[in-house]
């Protein structure tokens, strides 16, 4: 059986990989409000030119409860938002830049679950993402 936080640190690891194919740098990973109240945790942060985007990684073996990207709940996309907003507070150089958030779905066989840390990505039954997932409001 595969443990769920390497699956989810490879799942990470593999939406980096498909985020630089794309011309993005990576300027982030794991962010997340380390003092007072935790406003929620963000993936991965990555830029290209003067666009930042916020991606929340969604991995899962097999479909039988849902794909990865019906996993966003209201309330995580709540989370989200206000996890963008923190950072933009820490981080004021970036609040004119473009922003959005994107879902990065990655979806494994079965077979990966026997498979526990072998090479995951000879597993892959699709990988995609959605931009502007959540809206910033």
């Amino acid at each position: 059986m595969i443990d769920k936080n390497y699956l989810g640190s490879w799942g990470e690891s593999y939406a980096a990989k498909l985020y630089l194919k794309q011309g993005f740098s990576v300027l982030l990973k794991n962010s997340f409000n380390r003092v007072g109240k935790r406003l929620g945790e963000i993936d991965l942060i990555v830029q290209r030119h003067n666009l930042l985007v916020f991606v929340e990684v969604k991995t899962r073996i097999s479909g039988k409860f849902g794909l990865p990207e019906e996993a966003i709940s209201y309330a995580k996309q709540k989370r989200l938002v206000r996890a963008v907003f923190w950072f933009l507070y820490k981080y004021p150089e970036y609040q004119t830049w473009q922003l959005r958030i994107d879902v990065c779905a990655i979806l494994l066989s079965e077979a990966a679950s026997v498979n526990a840390r072998r090479d995951l990505d000879k597993f892959i039954k699709y990988s995609k993402i959605i931009t502007n997932a959540v809206e910033l409001n």
